[in-house]
């Protein structure tokens, strides 16, 4: 209910208060190994995968654990920013949030907001600033992910989990 209020309440893009002074250092567990118009390959976990183009989020053939990496999209850090633009956009009109979708566990949340933030209000900074369709987009998704982390930290878990939640919420609050 509360991310419907979120939805509904959401004000156009804020200007990003965040200035990074250095690029931000790439995942290393991601590594795109090929690509095609219609097919990327990837590897996680030691263990290379056919994902489509875009990514099929919910491959069911693949581990639970290595869908969960393709949720975090670290690979976007290999990408160029149109590429990087198809599958952001791909991921919230086909994966929207809904409960029990693992890409929308607070882990995996945590840390795609860690990747789409250094990428778009960082690198990509000033592409996104001339392209206002896909910054509108994209900020209402990070808000919506931002809210619902914040009323969904990993407390249970504390550790690694809780640390990724707390980080993420802070690179948010610190770029908006």
């Amino acid at each position: 209910r509360a991310i419907l209020e979120v939805e509904r309440q959401a004000e156009a893009a804020p200007s990003v208060k965040w200035s990074p002074v250095c690029a931000w250092l790439s995942p290393e567990a991601t590594k795109i190994l090929s690509e095609t118009s219609s097919s990327i390959s990837m590897t996680y976990l030691g263990e290379e995968r056919l994902c489509g183009w875009p990514p099929n989020w919910s491959d069911t053939l693949s581990p639970k654990l290595w869908r969960y990496n393709l949720h975090y999209h670290h690979f976007l850090f290999e990408l160029e920013y149109e590429d990087a633009k198809v599958v952001v956009s791909d991921y919230f009109n086909k994966h929207p949030l809904k409960k029990g979708a693992e890409g929308w566990e607070p882990y995996p949340v945590s840390l795609r907001l860690m990747a789409w933030l250094p990428l778009f209000y960082g690198r990509w900074a000033g592409k996104l600033d001339a392209d206002p369709s896909f910054r509108s987009a994209l900020w209402l998704e990070l808000r919506r992910m931002a809210c619902w982390l914040e009323q969904n930290l990993e407390t249970h878990l504390m550790a690694n989990h809780l640390f990724e939640n707390a980080a993420a919420l802070a690179l948010f609050g610190a770029c908006f």
